[in-house]
């Protein structure tokens, strides 16, 4: 019996006591889930009848969320297969007379009125949930998960029995065919679960897919949007997986390893390698990672910036390292990174030059495997370049207001507070909120202390000092900050439904040491003010780094967005969307313990672990790639091989 719902539903705290014993009563019922969302009236959900309103892939997990079914199975990232996930369900709702109870103690300022115990099942209709979505794995830019499209116009569907989710009687998966409408011009065909169809679009854009089955009560409609969009990234010339011989904390992790060979290789092995590490949190899709590096932002694509098709070009072998657990240790993955670097060290041999590379989280991975191999005498072939993108050497950051109301309201949107709860989050997140109402709780967390200590009890400063090391910034070269310290971020207003009151402000982290009681946001629920509070335990010298120069993100969006989880915005406002999320000192490996928003890249030059690294002119979306960067890059592989050359003269 799943009664989150009914737990979780924003109401006036004089309710609380009857909200419990109306959820210890229903889970007495037994009949499945109890759903309660205010803003969809009594609960209603797409029900399967007539013609279905199509839901896009975000709202279809909303609602899987809400009604606590189990989860999907992982996405398979060896093929580009888009799984359609369907859920049948029987749930209950609140009736109309719980809704006029609610209504009238709201009115009264008093608590609900209950029926007796023989009545209370009155309270509650029964009903039925029927909805469709396809399952593309989400996509991300940092912490900001990025809109659903998928890079093609030819697509291959599959109706996945494994996707297929039921929950009370004759929900069961239904033995016969089902009919479905992909939005090609072709009408409905029928497929067998089990059964993939090729889809070939004429043009990108949205599509409307319709599906209908038939039970044997009825027939059961639904509709769902999906996006296609031209491909750009090229296909990998070989996808396999990898799994790491050497385990963290008693698990094997793995990955999948595609392989771009270098545009003139014919040979069907990899003969100037440079393996490049995804970053957080792990299982994109592989042709994702290629467009970022080809110059697509979240902000649309830099022209003349393609270094992955220019580094193929300059006759190197691009392999592409994708995680196959979302979200899982640094230590794990760099286990992954480590296996796939002695593949490539067996197809090329001990002497041939092998680049590591790593963007975000992945330039991290790549520099803990580096330091492990060389504290442990792990053979991984001959490494001899470490290159990084906007990697958070020293920690990332996400706003504290922005966390604490992801923690808040985590109920409205679960993605943004299940990211914050990830393990490598934790070890990365500089300053983090865990939200423990009314308990003290310092910002630097045992998790992040932890990981960057054991980083750098391994090698001298936590960095390999066998191969050259370089880094890309998205900071400003002369530290232009994004946002003014304790400015305001956002504010958001609604009222509407039965109960859905609630009322947020967020502002940016002082630039001051905090004191105990220190605000970053309200956040309100119901009619009278619940107010979010951080409980810190004061720290001198600490420091914001909201606002400082770095590689930006739109947290503070993604924030108003989990305050609207139907797309509607709500009364409010929002002064700016973006932030800092990897500090420019952080990206070069300066150990800044100042103010951020007095560090100037320009002027550090000497204190950065790396042999040479990239700055811009301007702040930049985090993990970057323009122009200038990629004529960096280009020209650090040519001086590189140039130097090569000169010293085998040399000898």
């Amino acid at each position: 019996m799943t009664t989150s719902q009914l737990d979780k539903t924003e109401i006036n705290p004089v309710f609380n006591r009857a909200f419990a014993a109306l959820k210890a009563r229903a889970a007495g019922l037994g009949e499945g889930p109890v759903f309660v969302e205010p803003d969809l009236g009594l609960g209603a959900l797409p029900d399967g009848s007539g013609v279905a309103d199509a839901l896009d892939q975000s709202r279809w997990e909303w609602l899987h969320e809400q009604l606590g079914l189990p989860p999907l199975p992982p996405h398979d990232l060896g093929e580009m297969v888009v799984p359609i996930a369907v859920f049948h369900v029987r749930y209950r709702a609140p009736g109309r007379r719980l809704a006029q109870a609610v209504l009238r103690a709201r009115r009264d300022d008093a608590e609900i009125e209950l029926p007796p115990a023989a009545a209370f099942d009155e309270l509650f209709a029964p009903r039925t949930a029927f909805a469709a979505s396809a399952a593309l794995p989400p996509a991300y830019w940092g912490f900001e998960r990025r809109p659903d499209r998928y890079p093609g116009l030819k697509v291959r569907f599959r109706l996945s029995p494994e996707h297929f989710i039921a929950s009370g009687p004759g929900t069961d998966l239904p033995p016969g065919p089902v009919e479905i409408d992909f939005d090609d011009g072709e009408g409905f065909r029928s497929l067998n679960w089990g059964d993939e169809a090729l889809v070939e679009y004429e043009a990108a854009g949205q599509q409307r897919i319709a599906l209908r089955l038939q039970t044997p009560t009825g027939s059961l409609n639904a509709a769902f949007l999906f996006t296609v969009e031209e491909a750009s990234a090229p296909p990998a010339d070989e996808v396999a997986p990898v799994t790491a011989s050497l385990a963290h904390e008693k698990r094997h992790y793995g990955g999948t390893r595609h392989v771009y060979y270098a545009w003139g290789n014919r040979s069907g092995r990899v003969q100037k390698p440079i393996l490049l590490a995804e970053g957080f949190p792990g299982g994109a899709w592989a042709n994702d990672i290629y467009d970022i590096f080809d110059g697509k932002t979240p902000g649309g694509w830099n022209p003349n910036a393609k270094l992955a098709n220019e580094l193929r070009d300059a006759g190197f072998d691009l392999i592409i390292l994708i995680f196959g657990t979302p979200g899982a240790p640094i230590q794990g993955n760099a286990m992954v990174y480590l296996e796939a670097l002695k593949w490539i060290r067996d197809q090329v041999g001990p002497s041939t030059e092998i680049a590591a590379m790593g963007g975000s989280m992945g330039g991290l991975i790549a520099r803990y495997a580096l330091c492990y191999a060389e504290t442990h005498g792990t053979d991984i072939g001959n490494v001899t370049r470490m290159v990084t993108f906007d990697s958070p050497h020293v920690g990332a950051n996400v706003p504290m207001a922005v966390q604490y109301t992801a923690r808040f309201y985590a109920h409205r949107s679960h993605s943004f507070h299940d990211l914050l709860n990830y393990a490598c989050a934790k070890q990365m997140l500089m300053h983090q909120v865990w939200y423990r109402e009314d308990v003290e709780e310092e910002v630097v967390k045992e998790d992040y202390r932890r990981f960057y200590a054991e980083l750098e009890a391994m090698r001298k400063d936590g960095y390999p000092t066998r191969p050259k090391k370089y880094a890309v910034s998205n900071g400003h070269l002369e530290g232009f900050d994004l946002v003014r310290p304790e400015s305001h971020a956002l504010t958001v207003r609604r009222r509407s439904g039965i109960c859905a009151h609630y009322e947020a402000h967020l502002w940016f982290t002082a630039n001051r040491a905090p004191q105990p009681r220190y605000d970053y946001a309200d956040c309100w629920i119901s009619d009278r003010p619940h107010r979010i509070v951080a409980y810190l335990k004061p720290s001198a010298g600490f420091f914001s780094r909201d606002g400082c120069a770095g590689g930006f993100a739109n947290h503070v969006e993604k924030a108003k967005d989990a305050l609207s989880p139907f797309g509607a915005f709500p009364e409010g406002y929002m002064t700016t969307g973006r932030n800092c999320f990897v500090p420019a000192y952080s990206a070069l490996g300066v150990k800044w313990a100042g103010d951020a928003h007095q560090f100037k890249p320009s002027q550090h030059r000497g204190r950065t672990p790396f042999d040479d690294w990239y700055a811009p002119a301007t702040n930049q979306w985090h993990c970057t790639i323009d122009k200038s960067i990629k004529e960096w890059v280009l020209g650090l592989f040519s001086r590189h091989a140039a130097e090569t050359e000169t010293l085998e003269a040399a000898v």
